[in-house]
């Protein structure tokens, strides 16, 4: 009778529907020769081919960023908390230079006319 398409590209077997109704495995179907040709070949740039190698998918995409965020994220909390504990330090550090300026009174420039 008819034959049905295969399920998927691994799945080269279609099934054929027998005269009592059940399901038998029909012939396998023949590769195309031109279809591995096409897809076995190298491009002829080796950089392309080194592109291809190391393409990813959007989920491998999302995965990486995902993994560059979290880092990013434990990055600014050590940083953060690293400036709460020198907090103290780093204000006497930049306080007295600040202090000896605001306390002094404002010079005005000379005019020479």
């Amino acid at each position: 009778m008819s034959s049905l398409p295969p399920q998927n590209d691994d799945d080269k077997s279609a099934l054929a529907v027998a005269p009592e109704g059940n399901l038998a495995p029909a012939a396998v179907i023949p590769d195309d020769e031109d279809n591995h040709e096409a897809d076995s070949a190298e491009p002829a740039d080796p950089e392309e081919a080194a592109l291809n190698e190391h393409r990813m998918t959007l989920l491998e995409h999302l995965s990486e960023l995902r993994v560059r965020l979290r880092n990013a994220a434990i990055a600014f909390l050590l940083a953060m908390i690293a400036s709460f504990v020198f907090v103290a330090k780093f204000f006497e550090l930049l306080t007295p230079r600040s202090a000896g300026a605001w306390s002094r009174p404002a010079s005005r420039p000379s005019s020479t006319s």
